[in-house]
């Protein structure tokens, strides 16, 4: 790398350039009412706990008030009635811990300048995008420091631009701000980078972050606990090396334990929650009619090909990278001075990751809420794989500049 580009690093403009497209399209068109629908089920955590100090919804009347006051959307779906007339949240709690700061300078701001101070008002609406821009500046610093500790900065630039700006997460950003995606491809680049700081450095800290990260990810989406092959995974170069990654990992088991406690930690309130409610430790909030998993029926082509949910179909750019099996120089960043992330040969790594990432034992659904899915189906949630793959993505610049003349 020549000395230019080590005292100017183009990675760092074109990580806020790009973010500053997203703040763009957001403020272009704000959201009138983002704390609706599926946002609303997750923002519920706060106002139940700090106004309304009702969190086992003992009175769900100002659910439906508020609902109804700022047209979040149909009926309560959000809550799931409880045996003994309460009402549990159907979404967990790990959104409304990344916005509760957020919440909390809104609830100030609201009294002092007039608003209702009922946790759905315009500052708290104005408070979740703002939360949601913050987040993503966040995740993109963050995946740029991934990627540099691999490539070169002209392949992270091109990474960078290729995941914001082709794939969906420009659109999850944009138009459907409120919702988990972008706040957990944010969670998922943390969990890289701190897990490849932890295997380099051996720190303790490190240790206990990415242990903090995993559980956030978890009680945001509970199906996010893949991400715990991250750290386990990390620094594996082949397959023969399984024996020395055991070696390793339990010569840190200590380290191993701390992380455990930390994900543990933060998983706690929403154990209790749950235990308080249900009388269950885990619950299983999705028991609508038409929801559940078929673990013996994978929905492997919907899930990539479909027209309603496929992943290529949608997001066509992650085909480049597909059946290619990089050159091992090119994935650990040898060439460009980087260190080892992950070779698995002869087994293509996109393959092995698919077999994880595109939730094969996806939820059942009916025909009726596929059907009612279908015009909204592109916006779906493969953004959080954007992180995982933004390492194999790549391959194409290099390819290109490889073959120039």
């Amino acid at each position: 790398m020549s000395d230019a580009r080590k005292r100017f690093p183009i990675s760092r403009p074109a990580a806020f350039l790009l973010w500053g497209v997203l703040v763009l399209g957001v403020l272009r068109a704000p959201p009138q009412n983002i704390l609706s629908w599926d946002t609303f089920g997750y923002h519920l955590y706060l106002p139940a706990t700090f106004i309304h100090h009702d969190l086992g919804l003992n009175d769900a009347a100002w659910v439906q008030e508020a609902m109804t006051k700022y047209e979040a959307g149909g009926k309560p779906y959000q809550i799931n009635p409880t045996a003994d007339g309460r009402w549990v949240m159907k979404y967990p709690m790990g959104l409304a811990i990344l916005w509760l700061p957020f919440f909390l300078i809104a609830h100030v701001l609201a009294g002092i300048l007039g608003f209702a101070q009922d946790g759905f008002s315009a500052p708290y609406q104005w408070a979740l995008i703002i939360a949601a821009l913050v987040y993503m500046l966040i995740g993109i610093l963050v995946l740029r420091r991934v990627l540099q500790h691999f490539f070169s900065e002209v392949i992270t630039t091109a990474t960078l631009a290729l995941i914001v700006t082709g794939t969906n997460y420009f659109h999850q950003a944009v138009y459907s701000t409120g919702m988990p995606h972008v706040f957990l491809f944010t969670l998922g680049a943390g969990v890289l980078w701190y897990s490849i700081r932890w295997h380099k450095d051996r720190r303790r800290t490190d240790a206990m972050i990415t242990g903090a990260l995993l559980g956030l990810l978890v009680v945001s989406r509970p199906s996010e606990i893949v991400w715990v092959l991250v750290p386990l995974l990390i620094g594996l170069t082949d397959t023969a090396s399984w024996k020395d990654q055991l070696s390793t990992l339990w010569s840190r088991r200590k380290h191993l334990i701390i992380m455990v406690a930390m994900a543990t930690v933060v998983c706690v309130p929403q154990l209790v929650y749950w235990k308080w409610m249900t009388g269950k430790w885990l619950y299983m909030s999705y028991n609508n009619p038409g929801e559940g998993f078929e673990f013996l029926h994978p929905y492997t082509w919907d899930v990539l090909f479909s027209f309603r949910k496929g992943w290529y179909i949608y997001t066509p750019i992650m085909l480049v990278h597909v059946g290619h099996p990089a050159p091992s120089e090119v994935l650990t960043g040898d060439a460009v001075g980087g260190d080892r992330l992950l070779h698995l040969e002869p087994v293509h790594r996109e393959q092995l990751v698919l077999l994880v990432v595109c939730r094969q034992f996806r939820p059942a659904r009916t025909g009726a809420e596929l059907s009612a899915d279908g015009p909204a189906a592109w916006r779906r949630a493969r953004v959080v794989e954007r992180t995982r793959h933004a390492l194999a993505d790549h391959r194409r610049c290099r390819a290109i500049g490889a073959h120039r003349p």
